[in-house]
């Protein structure tokens, strides 16, 4: 797709062009330059891009465009603006007793929980970060068994709210064991390889920023100035993992715009007449299975399926070849709609994805919610837009967060009422 820079840049001048569009429709819903909604903006303007490049059926095409039309204006019709009402009220919102006391407990569990988890990854794998090739080690290192799977449903879950929590409790309380166990987390985070693992702390900082008790905090004012520094790190980081398998600066800038682009990869796997005859025979059952498979797998009500994106990879291939190292590209609400609903469903299932997020967006912003309620909102926030991205993925991933939440929850309780029932 692109093999020259002089590509990259006209592929890069039409992006530009389309997220102008889209964040002049979005603008009065973005409340910091760090919200996953303008970073969801810069990936669908490449992932509009690739479709124009790649989709050659005008049909198809069309369709595809209605849907991200349909998403955008429903989103923009529901949310309501935040631009001039984005800061939350909470100076007079306290913790309760037993509210603060359970976080700590949970966070401290939780925090026991990750680093043991990490802990035994690196004894078995090593650091993912130190590998030959990153980017493929991140999928590599997770094969297999001996409890491996588990460490990544642990970290893609449970890690990113253990994230919060720390965080949130540290700039409240400006306690350094919790600033310890923030740094400790974030060189998990880094370590396991992830290109985007620095640019959750950015997001979490932005989020608690709409705090106005935590705003006008010094702790959270000098945390604040490393954000900027944190983006950068990141970026710094994505290259280095990319250039970890090229040869020069070049090459590895090369492949961060490939990359980018490629966010929309599932489009070079579908949208063609063999493809969409093959996976439109699936229906509203087979939508439900696919998406409710990380529940219904747990409860063995039925066996774990594949990805349908991965199912899609291996169907472009004549040879029915079965990749190695191969998770699937995303499968995003358009594709998904196309799939399970036809050209027309498409675009209703795009309005309902749309109104999705929107509500959950909507509830953080309201005022006077307890800090548990506001610290779950923040959570599902931070993966409101994924589920735009992969619905099936992002569901499986606050299964598994509740999952292994779910010891640390039933301890801190134990912790806070079990004194009293002796008394």
């Amino acid at each position: 797709m692109i093999e020259n820079f002089d590509e990259l840049f006209l592929i890069l001048f039409q992006t530009i062009l389309i997220f102008g569009v889209l964040f002049t429709i979005y603008k009065k819903q973005i409340f910091s330059f760090f919200d996953p909604l303008l970073f969801y903006i810069l990936t669908q303007a490449f992932s509009i891009e690739l479709g124009i490049l790649q989709i050659t059926d005008w049909g198809y095409l069309t369709s595809f465009l209605m849907c991200q039309l349909f998403f955008v204006f429903c989103f923009n019709y529901v949310a309501k603006s935040i631009r001039n009402n984005n800061i939350i009220d909470d100076a007079g919102l306290l913790f309760k007793k037993n509210e603060y006391k359970f976080w700590v407990y949970f966070t401290t569990i939780g925090f026991i929980i990750v680093l043991l988890a990490n802990i035994y990854l690196i004894s078995v794998q090593g650091v993912i970060l130190f590998s030959d090739d990153p980017t493929t080690g991140k999928v590599a290192a997770f094969e297999g068994g001996g409890g491996i799977g588990a460490v990544r449903r642990i970290n893609w879950g449970l890690l990113n709210l253990v994230n919060l929590s720390t965080l949130f409790i540290y700039v409240k309380t400006k306690k350094k064991l919790f600033l310890i166990m923030l740094i400790t987390l974030v060189l998990i985070a880094v370590s396991g390889g992830s290109k985007s693992s620095l640019l959750i702390y950015v997001v979490l900082l932005a989020f608690l920023g709409q705090f106005k008790s935590i705003n006008q905090t010094s702790v959270f004012k000098s945390i604040e100035k490393i954000k900027v520094p944190l983006l950068v790190v990141g970026v710094a980081l994505s290259l280095f993992i990319i250039g970890s398998t090229t040869e020069s600066l070049g090459d590895s800038v090369l492949g961060l715009g490939i990359r980018f682009l490629y966010f929309g990869d599932i489009l070079f796997y579908y949208y063609n007449a063999d493809a969409v005859t093959h996976f439109q025979k699936l229906g509203f059952i087979d939508f439900l299975n696919y998406e409710l498979n990380p529940i219904f797998g747990i409860l063995r009500i039925t066996p774990y399926l594949s990805p349908l994106s991965f199912e899609m990879v291996q169907y472009s291939f004549s040879n029915n070849e079965v990749l190695e190292v191969v998770t699937g590209p995303n499968l995003p609400y358009y594709v998904k709609g196309h799939i399970f609903f036809g050209k027309f469903g498409a675009l209703v299932y795009s309005f309902l994805v749309g109104v999705l997020i929107a509500y959950f967006r909507n509830q953080l912003f309201k005022k006077q919610l307890s800090y548990s309620k506001y610290l779950i909102l923040i959570f599902i926030n931070i993966s409101a837009f994924s589920f735009a991205q992969d619905s099936a993925l992002t569901i499986s991933v606050m299964v598994d967060t509740i999952i292994f939440s779910i010891v640390p929850i039933l301890i801190s309780l134990m912790l806070l009422y079990a004194p009293k029932l002796k008394n």
